[in-house]
């Protein structure tokens, strides 16, 4: 199903239909605001009302990086800060108290919210987990790793994959796990081409990175249809990366395909319904970094107005979350005025309420 989501992107998408007005609003619960240090937010986690944790790296003036957290025990309302030993990619929970911790120097678990963590192991080069139960879960990163745990995550074992992608595993990871329920799930990653790199970066050569010629990456995917007992393989050669697939448990989703910062299109989202895939949504204005899909099928799209023309600049851009119910009609309810990013996280929290978090230190929640 993913496989024919990366072979789609060539497909022509429906025209864009104006925007909805709703009263809906994202507004600030947690903002950093501090002369002294910034914070940026790399992962988002709402698993109940007495758990919200935000995973992140704090930065100083004499450019010192302090790995830290953020958690809530009472449904957003007072955040306190946590100290964490190693730097942190990402965070996953089963419950409100009993969560995972991906580091640079392996995984972690807590048993209240994060308040306090163990190691379990060394593994090191994850990037993301997944666990089915306490002991049962799977673990992805680089360079091309793609494993399973049956003891809690202290000992990894490589995934058995039928028709695993060929691809150099130096220049591949995989960088993202999703399950549709208890049988269907997915693993995608990259292969990235080796390429000639250009001699400065994109904001400062702007008229030379608007000319620069935009290379095809490989997209891997694994999927398994029996709870992860077997794995089956599949890429596909296309510009940008698949990097988020949200899935309810019927199976039907989104992919979101992101591109360089000199391409036409910032992102592409593609619904999965099912063995039809389409391209739903591109805008220049809306760079699309993260996704989320309520129970009843209504997607959301949170991203940032690009800065620049034709070349995006490193300058954070205003927040821009979008939703619709058909997929046809998005509606884009007002952020805080303060909210500005480069990237946007999303996260489903009980009762198909939805937080965001930005790389510029902020919480916000559709109220």
């Amino acid at each position: 199903m993913l496989g024919a989501a990366a072979a789609a992107v060539a497909q022509t998408p429906p025209p864009q239909q104006p925007l909805a007005v709703n009263p809906l609003s994202w507004k600030s619960i947690y903002f950093h605001d501090e002369d002294a240090a910034s914070l940026t937010l790399h992962d988002l986690h709402w698993p109940g009302p007495k758990c919200m944790f935000a995973l992140g790296t704090m930065r100083t003036r004499n450019a010192r990086e302090q790995p830290v957290a953020l958690r809530s025990a009472d449904n957003g309302k007072t955040w306190s800060q946590v100290a964490l030993k190693d730097h942190g990619h990402s965070v996953f929970f089963l419950s409100e108290r009993l969560g995972y911790l991906v580091t640079e120097g392996g995984v972690e678990r807590t048993s209240d919210c994060g308040s306090t963590w163990e190691k379990l192991g060394r593994k090191k080069g994850l990037l993301r987990v997944h666990m089915r139960d306490e002991s049962v879960g799977w673990a992805v990163g680089f360079p091309k790793l793609a494993v399973a745990t049956r003891d809690g995550g202290r000992t990894w074992t490589d995934l058995k994959i039928a028709n695993a992608p060929t691809s150099d595993p130096k220049r591949s990871l995989y960088a993202w796990i999703e399950f549709a329920g208890e049988k269907h799930g997915a693993i995608t990653g990259w292969h990235s081409p080796d390429r000639p790199q250009p001699q400065f970066p994109v904001w400062m050569a702007p008229d030379a990175a608007a000319t620069r010629r935009q290379w095809p990456s490989l997209t891997l995917v694994l999927q398994t249809s029996d709870g992860g007992g077997t794995w089956q393989g599949l890429s596909a050669s296309v510009m940008g990366h698949m990097t988020r697939v949200r899935m309810l448990p019927n199976g039907n989703g989104l992919a979101l395909m992101e591109f360089e910062d000199t391409f036409e299109w910032p992102a592409e989202v593609h619904r999965l319904n099912g063995p039809a895939i389409m391209r739903i949504y591109r805008d220049k204005r809306h760079a699309v970094t993260d996704l989320a899909i309520k129970t009843n099928g209504e997607a959301y799209l949170g991203g940032v107005e690009p800065q620049g023309v034709g070349v995006r600049l490193p300058i954070p851009g205003k927040v821009r979350i979008l939703r619709s119910l058909d997929f046809k009609t998005w509606t884009e309810d007002p952020a805080d005025y303060r909210a500005v990013a480069n990237r946007v996280i999303l996260a489903k929290g009980p009762g198909d309420q939805l937080i965001a978090a930005t790389d510029t230190g902020m919480i916000l929640r559709l109220e």
